[in-house]
């Protein structure tokens, strides 16, 4: 059995590792609507009407249009329908995250979720550990979206968008990756 203090400071590590895993997500989430953006020339008046807040309708739309335009590239096509899918996994968990009902912090954090198809709770144990995971894998996947993006900004001979460019120098000014640009 834990004391107070013991158990006070698990759900402290508890808070800590879900605002990492947000804030990570959400760098996710930033990229997609931004790089969607980029990559089909939208104003950036029209980003917030136009570009969808629902991710998994995000990740649909950006594997609708990044594959059109990265056809003809078996490796790519493959690299983008991977990071969809990591991206799509991303999502499951935070749906967890921000929608179940903590407990259990002397057991690694367990969620207890309700599945919108199936109306049943079903309980996700060892939490900390899997945002932990899950926050590295954002991380990544923040930079392989940029990756995707510069592929197909190229193949559409878009020079490199002011929209990229500000969101690359704040990135780096943040410290969340360091971007080196492949020139033509």
């Amino acid at each position: 059995m834990i004391d107070d203090e013991e158990y006070k400071r698990l759900i402290e590590d508890a808070e800590r590792a879900i605002g990492k895993f947000i804030l990570q997500f959400g760098s996710v989430e930033f990229g997609l609507r931004y790089m969607l953006c980029e990559v089909t020339e939208l104003p950036l008046r029209w980003l917030q009407p136009v570009i969808t807040h629902d991710f998994a309708l995000l990740c649909t739309a950006t594997e609708t249009v990044f594959g059109e335009i990265l056809q003809g590239s078996p490796e790519d096509q493959a690299q983008l329908k991977k990071f969809i899918k990591r991206a799509r996994a991303l999502n499951d968990v935070r749906v967890k995250v921000v929608h179940g009902f903590w407990y259990g912090f002397g057991f690694g954090g367990i969620i207890d979720h309700t599945s919108r198809q199936t109306l049943r709770g079903k309980d996700t144990e060892g939490m900390m550990k899997i945002m932990a995971e899950q926050t590295q894998i954002a991380s990544e996947l923040f930079t392989e979206i940029h990756v995707l993006s510069d592929k197909c900004q190229k193949r559409l001979g878009i020079e490199w968008g002011a929209v990229s460019q500000a969101h690359v120098e704040r990135a780096e000014r943040l410290g969340l990756f360091k971007w080196e640009r492949e020139e033509p």
